[in-house]
């Protein structure tokens, strides 16, 4: 199930869910071991969200536009060479 793959993965990374309500990411704090979560057109459902949240999960948005999971890949990888992790 997703929600405990999340839990295994908050144990040593830092989970973020790319939301364009999020803080935008060129502001936001990136922590350590960086874990970015992204879904489809179709919005989480909020209870999963919450479960996820409770796990430290924090929204990070990379703009207003709806962008495709392959274009959202490129901008975090090119904000995390910018911040030479």
């Amino acid at each position: 199930r997703f929600e405990r793959l999340v839990q295994e993965l908050a144990e040593d990374h830092q989970p973020y869910m790319l939301d364009k309500k999020g803080e935008f990411v060129r502001d936001a704090e990136i922590g350590e071991n960086p874990c970015f979560l992204l879904t489809d057109h179709i919005p989480m459902p909020k209870k999963s969200f919450n479960s996820l949240k409770r796990l430290g999960t924090e929204k990070i948005s990379l703009g207003p536009k709806m962008l495709f999971a392959s274009q959202c890949v490129v901008l975090i990888h090119n904000e995390l060479d910018i911040r030479e992790f």
